[in-house]
């Protein structure tokens, strides 16, 4: 299986859906986002969830899963959507096929920003993502702290 792994957009849609369209001359079988859809302060007359949703859909079009975690950037509006939108792992697993793809988002970090979880519910978040997709084949785990 090929992945394609990316994140850290940090909310700068024009340049990034310039990047993302260039990703259209590569094979991969699923997208994994690793967190920040988003910046703390998103452009003016957007919210998170809008930045959010707007890079979801661009990564739609490649007509392939996709498996998500937030950055300690995003807000938990950004994890509301991403479950909405059947794209989030944070903390839960989702089975695709013979893979089980399970994580944990956010990071600790010195500037008290939006999702900074502890160690113990990075690891409780973790052991419930992997208890969703014991029985798969193959466990894709994405961490905290990457």
């Amino acid at each position: 299986m090929d992945l394609l792994v990316i994140g850290d957009h940090h909310g700068d849609i024009e340049n990034n859906l310039t990047y993302i369209d260039k990703l259209k001359e590569f094979r991969f079988d699923v997208v994994l986002y690793i967190g920040d859809f988003t910046d703390i302060s998103p452009p003016k007359g957007f919210e998170q969830k809008d930045i959010t949703k707007i890079l979801i859909e661009e990564l739609k079009m490649f007509k392939k899963p996709i498996f998500s975690v937030p950055g300690n950037n995003d807000t938990w509006d950004v994890v509301d959507l991403m479950e909405k939108e059947g794209v989030n792992v944070h903390g839960k697993g989702i089975k695709h096929n013979d893979y089980g793809f399970y994580g944990m988002g956010g990071a600790k970090t010195p500037f008290k920003t939006n999702i900074e979880p502890t160690e113990e519910e990075t690891k409780k978040g973790l052991e419930d993502g992997f208890k969703d997709v014991t029985d798969t084949k193959y466990k894709i785990q994405r961490p905290d702290n990457l």
